[in-house]
């Protein structure tokens, strides 16, 4: 009698346990979505399908959004970034998740930096916590990304002992007609 009693307590907790990892899986599949469709309206421009709220927690409109990434986007405006998301953390209502970015620059190269997306669920719905940080966690309201060229000067080319075969010098032309 003991016995099934004592297995009938394991099944019940195997039984809760099992319906909360499935519930935190599916609120884990959730966020995992709305981060998701956030990094894709991102990339495409539409942002309309995305809640969003301050680090404060009020609300803020799409158009707003996407205004506010054109601003920051500065140089960079016209060149969408593409985007890599990590695995979401989920600790309690709150989600995070790492996101690559890779911009494309003129001349063929490519800017690569890691950033952070946090979400929240509030009345049922994750929405993206909206922040310059999302785009750089550099930047704060009013910043913009800026291009910039940098002349340099040519580095020495060296045989494998270290000597240098070319090295900046001065260089005089002689021509004749």
């Amino acid at each position: 009698m003991r016995q099934v009693k004592r297995l009938s307590v394991t099944l019940a907790a195997l039984i809760v346990a099992a319906g909360s990892l499935a519930a935190c899986s599916r609120t884990e599949d959730e966020a995992t979505r709305a981060l998701e469709t956030f990094l894709t309206g991102w990339t495409t421009g539409d942002l309309s399908a995305v809640s969003f709220l301050t680090p404060a927690g009020e609300p803020v409109s799409s158009a707003q959004v996407s205004e506010e990434l054109t601003a920051l986007g500065g140089d960079l405006a016209e060149q969408r970034p593409a985007m890599i998301a990590g695995t979401v953390t989920l600790v309690d209502d709150v989600a995070t998740a790492p996101v690559q970015l890779e911009w494309p620059l003129p001349g063929g190269g490519t800017w690569r930096y890691d950033s952070e997306v946090r979400l929240t669920e509030q009345d049922g719905q994750w929405r993206v916590v909206w922040s310059p940080q999302v785009v750089h966690p550099e930047l704060t309201t009013g910043d913009t990304l800026r291009l910039r060229r940098v002349p340099t000067t040519r580095g020495d080319i060296v045989d494998r002992d270290g000597e240098p075969l070319m090295t900046l010098r001065e260089v005089h032309h002689v021509g004749l007609h």
